[in-house]
């Protein structure tokens, strides 16, 4: 029989159950057995070995799934996150979102010539960065990707052909790294920080030592733009994707060409590699995108989406490798298990296109950026809706908020923003003057049936109107 995969429930000293998992027979000994054989006892049977547990089930490895398998009926958990209307992230599209390395930050970029850190979990916005070109004030400065060095020290931005690098928290411009001749589509440090990879829709990536500012490398020119560039975690190859349907790998540091992924008529949006390495998820135009065996390029299985049209605009592995977060077309975000690639669950609530999706490096929130000017936090764990994120210079001429922080039973200080006439509930705190410089506060005190702000008891409630200074 072929090498059969074992399905292993572990039960706990004190009598509790773990859910059974699929193991290789490679993961539980070492041992190169060619053939195995089951014993009328239930012993698996190699040449040297036998290996007897409470077998559960007992199959061959699966085969990889066709890559255009047809689409089957999907049941996802659906959860629903909205935001009130008046609550935006940025003045136009949300291009990227990414989490620093500790989760405590999250940098967002925009159509808006505009780069945001924010507080996480607390939803405080930190720094508003204008990266509009000071020498060319009439060239747009659309801000398309952002990406946390691994120390969590630099910021790299990608725009109108060049590579902005910041200091973090300060955001203030270190070095700007221009070569490109159009637009910079995707931006990623090397893991050990010392480079920056650009890809742009000149048809070309562009290798920078951060150190020096340096060009490094520049690439042979592809057939049309680079939509992804992604270094492996070993910081030995590189990933490419491109518009002309290509994934390509390249060796580092030489910068030699390994192989290419063609796929024809579909355009690659999105790469991401599973923590470990050994996985290399693509998106596409067309399609959910797939699994790939890396740096082989073996094709692993399709992914599916809620419907057969879905399209994934961007991705992102969970950091233990077991979740793929895919960003779709349609304006929701898919959650897949991994290795099975089983649809888990649909995140629905933004209004557009999910332009980008990060998981944070501690495992415990989603990033969700959209078309529609929001990004979206939401729990890893249960797939929760937690917020939206809100930046009260957006709101428009003669509009108010309420707005408020909350601390929850697990001890996270969260920022809700809500409708004028909101009344706030008992214990929360008023920070309608968290963004100094953007609006005006006041708290005002009303008589009526209920309490007085944050306190107990009273004949009052408590209202915090937030009014924008334009």
């Amino acid at each position: 029989m072929k090498k059969p995969y074992f399905l292993i429930q572990s039960i706990n000293s004190d009598g509790t159950k773990e859910e059974p998992k699929l193991y290789e027979v490679k993961e539980l000994l070492d041992e190169n057995v060619a053939d195995w054989s089951m014993s009328r006892r239930g012993f698996l049977m190699g040449a040297s070995v036998a290996i007897g547990a409470g077998i559960l089930a007992c199959t061959p490895k699966p085969e990889p799934k066709p890559e255009n398998e047809p689409q089957k009926e999907i049941t996802a958990q659906e959860i629903s996150g909205g935001c009130e209307e008046l609550i935006l992230s940025h003045r136009y599209v949300v291009n990227s979102v990414n989490f620093s390395p500790d989760s405590r930050l999250l940098a967002t970029s925009s159509g808006d010539e505009t780069v945001k850190i924010w507080q996480i979990p607390s939803g405080k916005l930190l720094k508003k960065i204008n990266c509009r070109p000071k020498d060319f004030p009439g060239t747009s400065a659309d801000v398309s990707s952002v990406n946390f060095s691994p120390n969590g020290k630099l910021l790299a931005s990608g725009t109108s052909g060049k590579v902005d690098i910041w200091q973090v928290p300060a955001g203030k411009l270190l070095k700007e790294l221009k070569g490109h001749t159009w637009a910079v589509n995707s931006v990623n440090f090397s893991p050990d920080g010392k480079l920056v990879v650009s890809g742009s829709v000149d048809k070309t990536f562009r290798i920078w030592d951060i150190s020096t500012g340096r060009l490094v490398k520049e690439s042979p020119a592809y057939t049309d733009e680079l939509n992804s560039v992604k270094f492996s975690p070993d910081g030995k190859f590189l990933a490419t994707g491109s518009k002309d349907g290509s994934v390509q790998i390249w060796e580092m540091p030489s910068g030699g060409f390994v192989r290419e992924l063609k796929k024809d008529k579909l355009s690659i949006s999105s790469l991401d590699f599973s923590p470990d390495g050994r996985i290399l998820a693509v998106g596409s135009t067309g399609n959910s995108g797939g699994l790939w065996e890396f740096p082989s390029l073996t094709f692993i299985m399709s992914l599916k989406g809620k419907e057969s049209s879905d399209m994934v605009e961007s991705l992102s592995f969970s950091p233990d490798g077991r979740f793929l977060a895919g960003g779709c077309f349609k304006g929701y975000v898919l959650l897949w298990d991994i290795p099975s690639g089983k649809l888990e669950k649909v995140l629905m609530g933004h209004s557009e296109t999910v332009t980008s999706v990060h998981i944070s490096p501690d495992g415990k929130f989603l990033a969700s950026g959209s078309r529609d000017k929001t990004v979206k936090i939401w729990n890893m764990q249960s797939g929760e809706f937690v917020a939206c994120l809100q930046d009260p210079s957006v709101l428009e001429e003669g509009k108010k908020f309420v707005q408020y922080t909350e601390k929850t039973a697990d001890g996270r200080v969260v920022t809700y923003t809500k409708p004028e006439s909101f009344t706030l509930p008992k214990g929360v705190v008023c920070t309608c003057n968290s963004v100094e410089g953007h609006y005006d506060c006041s708290c005002v005190g009303h008589s009526s049936g209920g309490y007085s702000g944050g306190t107990s008891g009273g004949g009052s409630y408590r209202i915090c109107t937030c009014i924008p200074v334009k």
